[in-house]
Parts: C-alpha cells; sequence; structure tokens
C-alpha cells in the first residue's frame, strides 16, 4: 500500500524499498488532456519539444501462454527491453505497482514511483520528478508512472528527460535500470516513448 505524502512532496522510500507518493482521492475516469490540467512545469521543461503525439505503436510482447499472470508478463519484459527505454503496462483499471515492487525486490532494486491518479496538489513537482528519474537512470534502479494516461504533462516531461539521455548516447544510464508507464491506451500517447518500447497486456 502507499503511504501518504505531504503536498508537493518528492517521492520517498516505502518500508518494501519502493518510492511513490499516496493514493489520495478516487481519480476522475476521463484522463486530464488539456494543457492546463495543474502540470507546473519549471523554466527548463515548461515548453518540451514534442514533435507530434500518436496512437501507441509499438512492439507487443508475444504471449504464448494466455494464462500468463502479470508479473510474468512484465519478467519476460525486463529481459526484453533495452536500457533506456520503456516497457508500457496497458492495463485497464488495474495498478502493477504490487508486482513491479515484488520483482524490484527479488532483484534488490529501489523503486522510484509517481501517481498520476493523484490529484495535481499531491503529485511531486515536476523538478522532483525529473530528479527522480536522473537517480534512477544513474544509480541501476526502476522509475515507473502509474496511471500515466491521467497527465499529458507528465508524459511530455517524460518525453523531453529521454531525449535528453539519447541525444548524449545514453552516458551514465546504467545497464540494469528500467523504467515503466502504467496505463490505458491514449489517443494522446507521445510517440516518442514508444520507440524502442516493450508493450504488454
Amino acid at each position: 500500500e502507499e503511504e501518504a505524502e505531504a503536498s508537493g512532496g518528492s517521492p520517498r522510500p516505502n518500508s518494501s524499498g519502493s518510492s511513490h507518493t499516496s493514493k489520495g482521492s478516487k481519480p476522475s475516469p476521463q484522463g486530464d488532456l488539456s494543457d492546463d490540467d495543474g502540470f507546473s512545469a519549471p523554466a527548463k521543461f515548461a515548453n518540451p519539444q514534442m514533435a507530434s503525439f500518436d496512437t501507441i505503436d509499438t512492439h507487443k510482447l508475444q504471449v504464448e501462454d494466455k494464462c500468463e499472470t502479470i508479473a510474468q508478463r512484465l519478467e519476460k519484459a525486463l529481459i526484453t527491453v533495452k536500457p533506456g527505454y520503456c516497457i508500457i503496462a496497458l492495463c485497464h483499471e488495474i495498478n502493477p505497482i504490487s508486482e513491479i515492487e515484488l520483482l524490484a525486490q527479488a532483484s534488490k532494486k529501489k523503486v522510484y514511483a509517481v501517481d498520476c491518479a493523484l490529484k495535481v496538489r499531491n503529485r511531486p513537482k515536476p523538478a522532483q520528478i525529473a530528479h527522480a528519474f536522473t537517480e534512477a537512470m544513474h544509480s541501476g534502479s526502476w522509475f515507473a508512472i502509474l496511471h500515466a494516461s491521467k497527465s499529458v504533462g507528465t508524459l511530455q516531461l517524460l518525453e523531453s528527460l529521454l531525449k535528453e539521455l539519447h541525444e548524449r548516447n545514453l552516458e551514465g544510464v546504467h545497464p540494469e535500470s528500467k523504467i515503466f508507464l502504467c496505463m490505458e491506451q491514449h489517443p494522446h500517447f507521445p510517440r516518442y516513448l514508444a520507440h524502442g518500447a516493450v508493450t504488454i497486456k
């Protein structure tokens, strides 16, 4: 279970070693698609360069056994995905953070998690998200965005951060670091995040 966090606080490790925000109030049934969805980015990330938006078009992990659990599919994706690219878990009304945390514990990895289902005032600030992402990439930890389709602004920020990493040829990125996007399919998902990603359902 996620622990309650102070308004605007940065993700902190819980007893399992993972770092995420509290559940807060129930999320709205529809994702916030407007430019003013409450995401107030600092100057560096105020206007990320977004070439376009598009539907998710990624390599889908082939699952031979339809009875496989989410944890088993995530475990396969961890082996398949390359450093600096995303694992996209398309989960309808399911939050796979528990499975991610269990896999992280087994691998002795720390998880930095941001929950976009929280009210805006309870989410970490953009600069805090960027710092957590950078820490995870350099230390070999795991970075996860939960309910990612509920905040286009957060996805834009992640896209900007990934572009910076790829422009530097992933310099300083730990080969064991992982990026998870847990979300429902969304027509305004940034195309760049799907590049090189492994998608599971």
